[in-house]
């Protein structure tokens, strides 16, 4: 399998069910709170089986994939945001928390008594995210240009970095992997890095909330009305738990340029080039070759295919009607 799942970090745009209100308080000041369908915000709560059972001396087991051990949405992500918008441009703050909802792995008879999931006896949590943005008007250069900046933090709430806000695409890989009938990876290039909102922690037989920070850049300029060109940049960070099994701490940059032509209006025609690096550093526990109990007093390892390093080029054209 032959794969790239990477997009550019243009910043959290999902696109979302909300009930939301504004409040207008003059001279281009503004609040909103809101009320969104967190289903598009799960990034998932995730384990490969070998960390699970690797806390779990005496098991049988045999497998190495991920498994997403999301629990069912409880309660909608709760957004809000202070804005500023005047002829010099806008800025923005944000905020929003995000629901964990996590079900406990494997047989909770192989764990101790008591032990707690995402918090004190309790298999929720709340992840939370905080935003600045700003972007500035620039006709003194041509107009309609404009200088964008935007920062993010997220504990629990991956998505709000503008990483994979789905729980069924929740990697940053590039490259190329095989995997057999079983689920096993056996054998890889490239970069494999699991994203996750929580992970599996073998040390404290627990599951600890992934953090990450990030920041994106745009300048963008017009030659002429109807056609214009962007240059942008991006830088992502995404921090794991110490001790995690099959998964670890993720760098990834890109930088990206466009051209756009509108011979009409509403209808985009453009062409991109996207350059993306990913890299990371395995935790404590987080190799390649993790080790697994099959029967008592015997361990079988297996490949998690987590890690590496890689960069691509790739490049895209756009043709796009808007209605």
């Amino acid at each position: 399998i032959d794969y790239m799942m990477t997009t550019p970090y243009a910043g959290s745009n999902q696109w979302n069910t909300v009930i939301a209100y504004t409040a207008q308080f003059g001279n281009g000041f503004s609040a909103s709170l809101a009320l969104e369908d967190a289903a598009n915000r799960v990034t998932g709560v995730q384990g490969t089986a070998a960390g699970l059972l690797a806390t779990t001396p005496g098991t049988i087991g045999a497998l190495a994939g991920y498994t997403n051990y999301q629990g069912g949405t409880q309660a909608p992500d709760i957004v809000a945001n202070l804005r500023v918008d005047q002829a010099w441009g806008s800025a923005q703050l944000s905020g929003a928390l995000h629901q964990v909802v996590a079900i406990t792995p494997v047989n909770t008879a192989a764990y101790p008594t008591g032990v707690s999931y995402l918090g004190q006896s309790s298999d929720t949590t709340w992840g939370w995210a905080i935003g600045g943005s700003v972007e500035l008007k620039l006709p003194v250069i041509s107009p309609g240009d404009s200088l964008y900046i935007q920062a993010n933090y997220a504990d629990g709430a991956l998505s709000y970095l503008g990483l994979s806000g789905t729980s069924q695409g929740r990697s940053t890989s590039l490259g190329r992997t095989d995997i057999n009938t079983f689920g096993t990876f056996t054998s890889y290039s490239g970069a494999f890095y699991p994203l996750a909102d929580a992970v599996w922690n073998g040390s404290n037989l627990s599951y600890d909330t992934e953090s990450g920070w990030a920041l994106q850049g745009q300048y963008r300029h017009y030659w002429m009305p109807n056609l214009r060109s962007a240059v942008y940049a991006g830088y992502v960070d995404v921090s794991v738990p110490q001790n995690t099994v099959g998964a670890a701490d993720v760098k990834m940059w890109q930088v990206g340029l466009n051209t756009i032509w509108s011979p009409v209006k509403n209808l985009d025609l453009g062409v991109e080039v996207l350059y993306s690096k990913v890299e990371g550093g395995n935790n404590t526990l987080a190799n390649n070759v993790s080790y697994f109990p099959t029967a008592v007093g015997t361990l079988s390892s297996v490949t998690t295919g987590v890690g590496g390093s890689t960069d691509v080029w790739s490049g895209g054209l756009r043709a796009q009607r808007n209605f």
